[in-house]
């Protein structure tokens, strides 16, 4: 019985999701999709979770100077681009788009109607779970594709929201300018943004290195304290490396809360970001660094304890234990 309600949803919703002119698509490469343009012109935009390696196409143009006779759709793209516009020239002929996405070959069918019946645009999602349950660590149930897709909008978050606002519409935002000053560095919290479906909030920070040496640090130790639990970064695209007397920007991600449930995180809440660096003088007990890193590791520590509980299988904890004499073995060295 759950198998036959299971297969029913997936029908469903690799047909759609939402009905009218604003569409989601689960990802298949096994279905071929069905694009409904406007004749009148208008322009349907087609986003993808993350950038696109390729779109090729039949009886498509890219160049409107050239579109007149020479297709019957007009594309819009730019490479690394996430999204594509497409318009409808020629209503009265077939056209086909292969899109190559995360190594697979995605084919979608091109289909001018009344405007009435177009899509505005058209989202392609992943279809993975966005959040745990209350037994499980909802950040190890949030594929990798959604988080960097998270990390793409918030890069763009402007631009989105002047020409796709019902793209961004569940994403919340809020400006910060908030300087955290560390001995020889600092932390400027620039904007968080909250994406409610996934539970996750994109912190955008600005680090600034006022000595004349090369600053490291590890982007998977990227930490926020809210109150009194540190969160750790699910993904961070960060360089790990702060030039000397320079700066350069990192953006990470938080999802779900230490002990697996939901975090409840606002924009609005105050954070302190929490980097922990490699102290580039020769006395690090003259740093803050040492103690930032021993009290990132603590908690970590507890986290994976916390996780180790909840482990079902043998894989798991054989995977918590390795991460745990790991960890251990950093923290000591700290001592």
């Amino acid at each position: 019985m759950k198998k036959f309600i299971y297969m029913t949803v997936i029908a469903v919703l690799g047909t759609s999701i939402y009905a009218g002119p604003i569409k989601q698509f689960i990802l298949d490469s096994n279905i071929v999709y069905t694009l409904n343009v406007s004749v009148d012109g208008s322009v349907t935009t087609v986003m993808f979770p993350s950038a696109i390696q390729g779109i090729y196409g039949s009886n498509i143009v890219s160049n409107p100077s050239k579109a007149k006779n020479n297709g019957a759709y007009l594309i819009t793209y730019q490479e690394g681009n996430y999204y594509f516009s497409v318009k409808s020239i020629r209503p009265d002929q077939p056209a086909s788009l292969n899109i190559v996405y995360n190594r697979k070959i995605y084919v979608i069918n091109l289909k001018s109607v009344s405007k009435e019946e177009a899509f505005n645009s058209v989202t392609f999602d992943t279809g993975e779970s966005s959040l745990g349950s209350a037994s499980g660590s909802s950040s190890s149930r949030i594929g990798p594709t959604l988080l960097v897709s998270a990390l793409d909008k918030a890069k763009i978050y402007p631009l989105l929201l002047q020409q796709f606002p019902d793209n961004v519409a569940n994403i919340e935002y809020k400006h910060r300018d908030e300087v955290f000053k560390y001995k020889g560095y600092s932390v400027k919290l620039n904007a968080v943004y909250r994406f409610n479906d996934i539970d996750t909030l994109v912190f955008w920070v600005i680090l600034t290195n006022s000595t004349d040496k090369k600053i490291t640090y590890n982007p998977e130790n990227i930490a926020v304290r809210c109150g009194g639990k540190i969160y750790f970064s699910s993904l961070a695209d960060a360089s790990g490396v702060i030039p000397p007397n320079g700066t350069t920007q990192a953006y990470f991600c938080i999802t779900g809360s230490p002990d697996g449930g939901k975090n409840w995180l606002s924009v609005d809440n105050n954070f302190l970001v929490l980097i922990a660096v490699d102290n580039p003088s020769k006395k690090p007990s003259a740093d803050n660094s040492d103690a930032m890193k021993k009290l990132i590791l603590e908690q970590k520590i507890k986290d994976l304890n916390s996780e180790l509980d909840k482990a079902d299988t043998q894989q798991e904890v054989k995977s918590i234990e390795q991460e745990y004499s790991k960890t251990i073995k950093n923290f000591k060295k700290l001592i």
